[in-house]
């Protein structure tokens, strides 16, 4: 709906607090007090910011003692609830939506399945681009020559744990016996045919595919967000093609 909690100032109060209670010699104070006057003017320009930022519509509390402030585009997010909640009521009065609904699914799985295929290989294609380029296989997903903060071997393991773990340690075994079940859309096969289906499509649920979505998205989000300094959300993405629209 194009909102967003904004508590990123409670986290950097916080660290002035802890910082100016803490015991120092002289020549740390001396530097603490360098260090908070310049949290205080980065303080007042994040005041500034906030109070000149036409996406605020919400604001709880003095911005110096904010702990909490809504960011929306009020055309984007009034636009998505109108939408949003007609379903819910047409759903809710008229008890044929559902049947209304899974045609809809129907009919866009019919005539778009090739879409979906085909922009999940154009994804796999582009991470392949991405990683031989001499130029943007280097580009770091942060500030200029930051070091990462994980090794690859762990960054991995955290990736597939939270991507996909869970979700193979019960669908590797469920998803191809449930599509290798009758009836469905494969029922018209043979025993063995519907075995390989069932395995060639797991294996595009769960495999390279899969990551290719992920990868994408994470590394759109990820440019946006910690290396251009653009706020966590999706929208963001495409300030590149965009522009202030995006707001």
């Amino acid at each position: 709906l194009g909102m967003q909690w904004d508590l990123r100032r409670i986290h950097h109060q916080n660290q002035s607090a802890r910082r100016q209670l803490a015991p120092s010699s002289s020549e740390d104070n001396n530097n603490n007090n360098n260090n908070n006057n310049n949290n205080n003017a980065t303080a007042a320009e994040e005041v500034r910011v906030w109070e000149d930022d036409p996406s605020v519509s919400f604001k709880l509390g003095h911005p110096k003692a904010m702990w909490l402030a809504l960011r929306t585009n009020p055309r984007a997010s009034g636009i998505a609830l109108v939408i949003l909640w007609g379903f819910v009521i047409w759903a809710l009065v008229d008890p044929s939506a559902a049947n209304e609904f899974t045609s809809w699914r129907t009919w866009i799985t019919y005539h778009f399945t090739w879409l979906f295929m085909l922009e999940i290989n154009v994804f796999l294609l582009f991470l392949i681009y991405v990683a031989l380029h001499p130029r943007y296989s280097k580009l770091v997903i942060g500030p200029p020559k930051d070091k990462p903060e994980f090794g690859f071997l762990t960054w991995m393991t955290m990736l597939f744990t939270t991507g996909v773990g869970i979700g193979l340690f019960f669908f590797g075994a469920a998803e191809p016996i449930w599509h290798y079940s009758l009836p469905n859309r494969y029922s018209s096969l043979s025993s063995n045919e519907r075995a390989q289906a069932a395995i060639n499509l797991t294996l595009f649920h769960w495999g390279v595919h899969t990551w290719g979505i992920y990868a994408v998205l994470g590394l759109a989000v990820g440019v946006a967000t910690y290396t251009r300094g653009l706020p966590l959300t999706f929208k963001f993405t495409l300030y590149p093609l965009l522009g202030d629209l995006t707001f």
